[in-house]
């Protein structure tokens, strides 16, 4: 009987060391899948860790060409495109009135200050101050 609960005990320990192994693979597979690639530039998507420009806009929004939308619209082709573009977004009253398209200056400057820009906006985005990452982020989006 000593023997027989010692196999369990061991089938049991590598049954959880496979499935451990194999979750810990998925992870590694599925996280592949989170980078996007546009014109040579590289975004992270898994988690906004300080890589690539974007990172901070990935936790929210899709920088892929392709693929499933994020709680906020694509930022692919945001920059001369028209604000509040995407039909099945909730965006604030404001921001709908804000109208025209987004340039790189209007974009600088809600980037800059999201609340003083369109006052009455729902962005939950704190103002990036940093004027060499505001340039790194609409440079991003300049090629996406």
């Amino acid at each position: 009987m000593r023997v027989a609960g010692y196999l369990f005990a061991v089938a049991s320990a590598a049954a959880i060391g496979a499935a451990i192994f194999w979750a810990n693979g998925t992870e590694r597979a599925g996280a592949v899948t989170h980078l996007a690639v546009q014109d040579g530039w590289r975004f992270s998507t898994a988690a906004p860790s300080g890589h690539g420009a974007l990172a901070r806009c990935v936790a929210c929004h899709r920088v892929e060409a392709a693929g499933p939308e994020r709680s906020a619209p694509a930022l692919t082709g945001v920059v001369g495109a028209p604000v509040a573009r995407a039909g099945w977004f909730g965006y604030s009253p404001a921001l709908r009135r804000h109208g025209g398209v987004w340039s790189r200056a209007r974009l600088e400057a809600y980037l800059a200050d999201p609340t003083g820009t369109v006052p009455g906006t729902f962005k939950t985005l704190s103002p990036i101050r940093d004027a060499a990452e505001r340039s790194a982020i609409l440079d991003a989006l300049g090629r996406i």
